[in-house]
């Protein structure tokens, strides 16, 4: 049997100690036996919900930390005062210390106050003055409207009752001042950027920098990479003419993809439902299902440190060097911290990438953590040391920004002096076709693209884009103009202008 006591008023390190206990090991696999009415996750970030939460709201439930697994009570409930989870309506209240059960009434001084769900509501000595109708509220504007025609918030901006937003790749509306969300399984993404800095498919973080070819997603059949379906390796560089090839070879089968341009990112989009994002040779974004340098996609980080052997290890030079793909060549050690190689350029460093810690970015901070990117660009502006200096400072910064951008959040944080994207470089004289966009634009047909039509898992890719006249709808990446017609395209996906022959493999033959 079990006894919690889980009030606001205890240490947060005790209630995760108390419910790991309940989490045992046997052969790598987990066993999990929790107390009844508490369910069993692998993402505790907080403390658990209680009942005296909903009354007095406790300062240390906002501290997150890193996803734990444990019991907790299911989606909806709360601990009350016995240790059982309940729904919030059999939730006491608390008032100057004392518990009022559910549905009790208290007098205090000509103040009523009822309990509620667990929460007070209490009505002060009727006064004179003016007041909305029965039925009606104030809104913002002063005017008295339907509780149902309240507006809803989504980062600080009201939406009207109807609108829409997406998150991820989930589409909300306002009704009855609540977010009706659907609920698709979103894609996971697993992200490479900067100077070797990693995030899982199960958003585990680490750092590897090593100088080979590793294998970044594996596919298994039946579940151990050692059987593998097909692999994709982490390249040192990407770009449309290293992948002139219609078909991305895996270890047993050949997959079909296709390249594009959208903005500064190269994407290539492989018919198995994996979604490669490449900006300036930098990034990789990955979706898709697996082990590798990404890890398992199960839902656990912990054990996103799988070996090509199928050992979990706590080394990460180790699960790197694992993936490695040929033992040929050198295994990756511990680099020393490169503003401790290179202390002259910390403080330069640090006061560059605080615009990711800065009001820039506030309206992102309560969605993606800044603090793993803000020690990434630190580290990546020491490291670059022998020129191209601010290229690592804005990819590290162009990163998070995109991050933002995958939960619905638009960060224009570029300017002339910080950065700049010069798309005045690709207009003609006499011409502004050109224009850069923060988070990306409208899906264009493009010649790689006639169709005009992308993927709904693409969010936004910041760049410079073309808005092409009627006359010339088109946009042809390989001249990165807009054109009336497109030229073709062989079986390598070489490029050809229209006239142009195009040579043959097979035997021609004159009737």
């Amino acid at each position: 049997s079990l006894s919690i006591a889980l009030e606001s008023g205890q240490q947060l390190v005790f209630r995760v100690t108390v419910l790991l206990t309940f989490v045992f090991f046997i052969v790598g696999k987990y066993v999990l036996e929790c107390p009844k009415n508490l369910v069993f996750t692998f993402t505790i970030t907080s403390c658990l919900p209680t009942c005296r939460t909903l009354t007095e709201p406790d300062k240390t439930c906002d501290v997150h930390f890193d996803p734990l697994p444990g019991c907790t009570c299911s989606p909806g409930t709360y601990i009350d005062p016995s240790g059982r989870c309940v729904p919030a309506s059999q939730c006491p209240c608390y008032y100057r210390g004392f518990a009022i059960l559910s549905g009790e009434v208290i007098h205090d001084n000509g103040i009523t106050c009822n309990c509620t769900k667990g929460k007070l509501y209490c009505t002060s000595p009727t006064r004179k003055g003016c007041a909305c109708p029965p039925g009606l509220v104030w809104n913002d504007k002063g005017d008295c409207i339907e509780e149902t025609q309240c507006p809803c918030i989504h980062n600080g901006i009201l939406y009207e009752p109807g609108e829409q937003i997406r998150i991820q790749c989930n589409t909300c509306t306002c009704s009855n001042r609540r977010w009706m969300c659907t609920k698709k399984a979103c894609l996971a993404t697993c992200i490479v950027y900067g100077d070797g800095h990693y995030i899982t498919f199960d958003a585990k973080t680490y750092n590897f920098n090593g100088d080979c070819q590793y294998t970044l997603v594996q596919v298994a059949i039946t579940g151990q990479c050692s059987n593998v379906l097909i692999s994709f390796v982490a390249l040192q560089s990407l770009s449309s003419h290293s992948l002139r090839n219609d078909e991305l070879q895996g270890t047993e089968q050949v997959v079909p993809f296709r390249v594009r341009l959208m903005g500064i990112y190269l994407v290539v989009e492989a018919h198995i439902g994996l979604i490669i994002l490449n900006k300036n040779n930098k990034s990789l974004f990955q979706q898709g299902s697996l082990c590798g340098l990404c890890g398992n996609y199960d839902g656990n980080a912990n054990n996103d440190f799988t070996t090509r052997g199928n050992a979990i290890v706590g080394n990460v030079e180790e699960f790197g060097n694992s993936w490695k793909l040929t033992s040929l060549c050198p295994d990756a050690v511990l680099h020393k911290y490169p503003c401790s190689l290179n202390p002259y350029r910390l403080s330069w460093a640090q006061k560059q990438c605080s615009i990711i810690t800065s009001s820039v970015f506030s309206i992102c901070h309560p969605h993606v953590d800044p603090k793993n990117f803000y020690d990434a660009c630190v580290s990546d502006s020491c490291a670059c040391n022998t020129g191209g200096d601010c290229e690592c400072f804005c990819t590290a910064v162009a990163a998070y920004a995109q991050i933002c951008g995958e939960f619905g959040i638009c960060v224009s944080w570029r300017t002339p002096d910080r950065c700049p994207l010069f798309c005045d470089y690709y207009n003609d004289r006499d011409e502004c076709e050109w224009h850069y966009k923060p988070c990306g634009a409208p899906c264009m047909r493009t010649c790689r693209n006639p169709s005009g039509k992308c993927s709904y898992e693409i969010r936004g890719l910041e760049g410079c884009y073309p808005s092409c006249p009627d006359d010339r709808p088109l946009f042809d990446e390989d001249e990165m103009k807009c054109v009336s017609k497109c030229g073709c395209y062989d079986d390598d996906r070489m490029h050809y202008r229209v006239g142009e022959r195009v040579p043959s493999r097979r035997n021609c033959y004159v009737w």
